[in-house]
């Protein structure tokens, strides 16, 4: 990806079939540039295009593995148009193809060498590559759909998540399933004033029903240990998949809240997670995950809120997250979780009081 040809384009479009999950993961950090922070997370390319067929069924990881590698990947590649296919034509192959500029192809030995490599910098024959890897990145093996709050809401997908039975979710960031409801209704109206893409009153129908989902429901929790570090110094929530900022007598009353909910509801169980799932990764935003019986779905911490809503296309990675999740909690979980918990909401309380005071 750093071809010096690459220089004199305005804008990028790149197809590849990478048998990403069978490489060893040195090679998969230099592929999916994980290997660094990405220099551009403060920096949204849309004229960068990247579609990725890989193999996820011959994946040699486990599911805890697969599931962190790709949440990883589509947050670390999310300020650029970035779309994920599945089919079995990825295995031992290593393909890029690039529009207009050049390619280069090898065929996988084993995890760390290639039978040889080719690269195509005739535009014409580069061209020809590229269209028929297009050909073959289709809804059949879409794996990640791409959408936005409005559009779950308005296809009642949301809703769908909260009655599930099995409720799970992995908190990357502060959202607003778990605000007061006077916050609530005061971050609803400067939302509203933003966007004409829903209906006021049927927003404040969903927290009515937040509400009671988190009353009656068993739900487990994992909580990022930054999670309430970062949200007491910066005040960022994600509120329906806008990026709000809090004013701090605000973040008091959302965690407050918070400690409320955790010491009140008998059906919610939490753990905190002190480091990221894979430690290689640690740069790299955490994304929030909701799974259910129903719908998966990942909320992406984008700098846009246009699609960073992910749902699992095939039923193969719905799957695998939900033994990610089972094996992530099994591996977290203790008889002091509630407490640990409890002790990190009060100190980030106890920040914001003397933030408070020094203002």
């Amino acid at each position: 990806m750093k071809h010096p040809s690459l220089r004199k384009v305005n804008s990028l479009n790149v197809y590849a079939i990478v048998d990403i999950l069978n490489v060893d993961p040195n090679y998969q950090l230099l592929i999916a540039e994980l290997n660094s922070a990405h220099g551009g997370r403060n920096l949204i390319l849309p004229g960068v295009h990247f579609s990725l067929l890989m193999d996820l069924e011959s994946a040699a990881s486990t599911p805890a593995y697969t599931a962190g590698f790709l949440m990883n990947v589509m947050t670390n590649l999310s300020n650029i148009d970035f779309n994920l296919y599945s089919g079995s034509q990825a295995q031992r192959k290593l393909i890029f193809a690039i529009r207009d500029t050049y390619a280069i192809s090898g065929m996988l030995v084993d995890s760390s060498h290639c039978l040889g490599i080719t690269t195509i910098e005739d535009s014409d024959l580069t061209n020809e590559l590229y269209h028929k890897i297009r050909l073959l990145c289709n809804k059949e093996t879409l794996l990640i759909r791409k959408t936005t709050i409005p559009e779950m809401i308005h296809r009642f997908e949301y809703e769908q998540t909260l009655i599930s039975q099995k409720q799970y979710c992995l908190i990357g960031h502060l959202t607003e399933h778990f605000l007061p409801e006077d916050l609530y209704t005061e971050l609803l109206d400067e939302y509203c004033l933003n966007s004409n893409d829903l209906q006021k009153e049927d927003v404040k129908k969903l927290n009515h029903l937040t509400q009671r989902i988190l009353e009656t429901t068993p739900i487990h929790l994992i909580i990022y240990a930054s999670v309430l570090k970062d949200f007491t110094v910066t005040g960022e929530l994600d509120f329906f998949g806008v990026r709000i900022s809090l004013t701090i007598s605000q973040r008091l009353r959302c965690l407050k809240n918070l400690e409320q909910l955790v010491n009140k509801l008998d059906l919610m169980h939490v753990c905190v997670l002190p480091e990221g799932i894979l430690s290689d990764h640690q740069h790299i935003a955490h994304p929030t995950l909701f799974v259910s019986d129903s719908l998966c779905y990942l909320r992406l911490k984008k700098l846009t809120p246009e699609y960073n809503i992910c749902i699992p296309n095939k039923i193969i990675l719905d799957h695998i997250f939900e033994e990610f999740f089972d094996d992530v909690w099994d591996s977290n979980i203790d008889k002091n979780s509630h407490n640990t918990v409890v002790a990190m909401i009060q100190h980030a309380i106890h920040a914001i009081e003397i933030m408070l005071e020094v203002n």
